[in-house]
């Protein structure tokens, strides 16, 4: 009970876990975006400060970053975390395992300490040894994570400190036929649940960090361009390797007003 109170439940999509996973953890609210801001008084933002991440100005009160995490980015993304702590130190840092999108997929995403504690109760609860083979298993974002925290010990501590700070948290995808925590592909494709998380946080703008290099659904890309544009919430795009073919995975800049920053931090 105590796990499942502390729970960020992610409004767009209202998915709910197994029910095995439900029993163990509790029961979770679910509601949308458009009722909660009707039957909450406006927030009342801090003030605006204006910061350089990798050369380019952004101007946020509450900074929301969402990083990939996939072996992609395991040498250097210390770096982006370092540079936003040094701008914005009160961000909000959500871990995704990649930066694709596709509608039906779902998940939660939720403080670093309950992800951490959810996934050994996944572990142990819901995985037989047939299915929790490691070697097959290597997009899930928990082990991702996990691998990244031993190979990147700066990343490490950077985490430890931010989750110590309530402002980690981990986005925990699960497949679309939503069997358990997500074991496949699909995994890197549930991006937009990060995304609508940030705004459901009423962040006033959006750090993006990955290689885009993930297929993203068209429609439900629009959807979220048009959400962001609808809340003023500006995203900038930081891609870290060559530019994707498909340059819409890139638009979520452009359209929203923010900019994209094209600055390979493995140079």
């Amino acid at each position: 009970e105590l796990i499942a109170s502390r729970v960020q439940t992610n409004s767009f999509t209202g998915s709910p876990f197994s029910a095995s996973l439900l029993k163990t953890l509790g029961k979770v609210g679910t509601g949308k975006i458009a009722d909660q801001s009707r039957s909450q008084p406006p927030k009342s933002l801090p003030r605006k400060v204006v910061g350089n991440v990798f050369g380019q100005q952004i101007e946020a009160s509450e900074l929301g970053v969402l990083l990939d995490i996939s072996n992609s980015t395991h040498e250097f993304i210390h770096i982006a975390v370092k540079e936003i702590n040094k701008n914005f130190p009160e961000a909000t840092i959500v871990l995704g395992p990649g930066c694709g999108i596709y509608s039906r997929n779902s998940g939660q995403v939720l403080e670093a300490q309950v992800s951490e504690t959810q996934y050994w109760k996944m572990k142990n609860v819901e995985w037989n040894a047939k299915q929790w083979d490691l070697k097959q298993t290597g997009l899930n974002q928990h082990l991702f994570l996990r691998k990244l925290l031993s190979e990147n010990k700066t990343f490490k501590r950077l985490y430890k400190k931010a989750k110590r700070q309530n402002r980690m948290y981990v986005l925990n995808g699960l497949n679309r036929n939503g069997e358990g925590f997500g074991a496949t592909v699909n995994t890197v494709r549930t991006a937009h649940i990060g995304l609508e998380f940030l705004m459901e946080r009423e962040r006033d703008a959006v750090y993006w960090f990955a290689d885009f290099a993930d297929p993203m659904e068209e429609s439900k890309r629009k959807g979220l361009i048009a959400a962001f544009k609808e809340r003023e919430i500006k995203v900038y795009q930081h891609c870290i390797g060559p530019l994707p073919a498909d340059h819409r995975r890139l638009v979520f800049s452009t359209e929203t007003g923010g900019e994209l920053i094209h600055k390979d931090l493995a140079k």
